[in-house]
């Protein structure tokens, strides 16, 4: 079964590459944490420094905020209820509640 491809950056800006906004500011006008305390420009310097950990914490922030905005954009087109993504909210809420990761604490904080 095939259900296709969906761009999200290139979705949320209507096709219009002019209009397309970074991801820590789509997830910041969603009130999401967006990036906390690497930015991608920092990778390949945490890289040379062997922080590999560190690497790994700020892709994991980054899937968190993707996944949030995919869950609003698809409550936008209609695809989930509002009551689904509160829900999903919730749910991510609990399991990063329920885990000693410091970095996920971290997201959680900047979240509530």
């Amino acid at each position: 079964m095939n259900y296709g491809t969906l761009i999200l950056k290139t979705s949320l800006s209507n096709h219009n590459a002019k209009a397309q906004g970074s991801l820590d500011s789509v997830a910041k006008g969603l009130n999401l944490p967006g990036k906390l305390d690497v930015s991608g420009d920092q990778v390949w310097d945490l890289y040379l420094e062997g922080r590999i950990e560190d690497i790994r914490n700020y892709c994991e922030h980054d899937v968190l905020n993707t996944y949030l905005i995919f869950i609003h954009y698809q409550a936008m087109i209609g695809k989930i209820t509002n009551e689904e993504l509160s829900s999903r909210i919730h749910s991510l809420k609990q399991l990063l509640s329920n885990t000693e990761k410091q970095h996920f604490q971290l997201f959680l904080s900047a979240w509530e």
